[in-house]
Parts: structure tokens; sequence; C-alpha cells
């Protein structure tokens, strides 16, 4: 069975997961933060939107449908923190590059966040390891799925971390026949089954991909496969 770490925040559940529901541990946010140092908020006119990774001092990654028709923002990151709209630190997003559009979030559903100024690392705000440029994306293996959301459609939204299992794009591509599945994507089983945007996917403390998309309450979630667009990474921020 599947073994979700569940803290309760009191917050909307507009534009956040929803995860199975699963067994649930209440847990001290201020020290659980430790565990997930490189996670994001991205909040826009107070509210948060969709999470996103420290990927370095100035810049992280998300889910370009993060963003969509919102202009240019303003937008903000909450770093340190695993309480929504309180506690660690704010940063003003500089400037959000898509690596798609508007129109092209399933298939390209990256962004490159650049900040305004650098994060200063600590115990509670850390980069995380991104793979190599085109590394073959880990299969049939157990990942960390993270993110905030409610445990059902009408819940209380909380912050969860939940173990996925890696399966092959074939695999999805018979899940999802109407659907496209592109190199540029990752799937796994037993995830998010709507919206928290840009939530991490981590195997072997290195950011494999964040979630991309999914039907409602579905079984099988998509994620954007970092190693795929590493290119488009560096281009922006040089790593």
């Amino acid at each position: 069975m599947l073994k979700f770490v569940v803290f309760a925040l009191a917050v909307s559940a507009s534009q956040a997961a929803v995860f199975s529901l699963g067994e649930r541990n209440d847990g001290n946010l201020e020290s659980s933060i430790k565990n997930y140092p490189y996670l994001l908020s991205v909040e826009y006119f107070g509210r948060h939107i969709c999470s996103a990774t420290i990927i370095s001092s100035n810049y992280a990654v998300a889910a370009s449908a993060c963003f969509d028709y919102k202009g240019t923002g303003p937008f903000h990151v909450r770093a340190g923190s695993l309480e929504l709209l309180s506690g660690g630190i704010v940063v003003k997003v500089k400037e959000v590059f898509k690596m798609g559009n508007d129109n092209d979030n399933k298939d390209r559903n990256l962004s490159v966040l650049e900040l305004s100024e650098p994060l200063v690392f600590s115990e509670t705000i850390q980069k995380i390891a991104i793979p190599r440029r085109c590394q073959v994306a880990p299969i049939n293996v157990t990942a960390k799925s993270i993110g905030w959301g409610p445990t059902h459609l009408e819940g209380e939204v909380v912050f969860q971390s939940v173990d996925v299992f890696t399966v092959t794009r074939k695999e999805c591509r018979r899940h999802y026949p109407t659907s496209t599945m592109t190199e540029r994507m990752l799937c796994a089983k037993n995830t998010v089954c709507h919206d928290d945007y840009g939530g991490p996917l981590v195997y072997d403390n290195t950011l494999i991909g964040f979630y991309s998309w999914a039907k409602q309450c579905d079984p099988y979630s998509v994620y954007v496969d970092i190693a795929v667009v590493r290119d488009y990474i560096t281009e922006i921020a040089g790593i």
C-alpha cells in the first residue's frame, strides 16, 4: 500500500493537487521542510497557484501551464516553508521563460523561472540535482511525488509526499489512446489527480520530472522528463 506523508494546511484548494486518499499523519512542518528544501510555492496575487523546484540560487523550474493566461504576473516564490502563504522567505520572479506557448503546454510544459535575487542556501532552502542531458529516465522504480492539495475533491489542502511507480511511455500510450505521449514526457502510476502543476518527481535525490497533466483522479499521471528538456534549461539557466 502506498504510504503518504501528509501535513494539514488551511488554504484554498484552487490550482492545487488532489492525491489519492491514503494514510494520513500529522507532522511538524518546520522540521519537515528539511526533507524537501528544494520545493517552492509559486504565488500569484496572494494565492498558491503551483509548485516549482530550485535548481540553482537564481533559477527554478515549473510547469508552463501554471502561468498560462496570467500575463507577466507579478509572480513570487516562497522558499523554506511547507506552510502555504506563511513562513520561509518570499522572492519575486524576475522573468518566466516558457519552452512552449499557452496552447502547447502538454508537450512542452516547462518554464524556467529567473529570480529577482539569489536564494541563500540553508538547511531549509537548497537546490536539487538534475539529470544530465538525454540521460534515460529510470523506469520501473519507486519515486517520490510531492505537492500540495486536498485528499479528496472538496477536502482540506495539505502538503503530501507519495511514492509512485514510473512506467514506460508505451504503457501510458495504451492508457491514454487519444493523447499524445511524446519524448518529453515521463509517466507514473498512483499519483496526483488534479492540477498541482510543477510538483517535483524525485528519485535518488535527483529531480527526474515534475507533474504536467493527467485525467482527473486517474491512476496514471504524466510528468515533464527533465533529462530530455535539459538543453532548454541549460540555455536559460546556464547549468
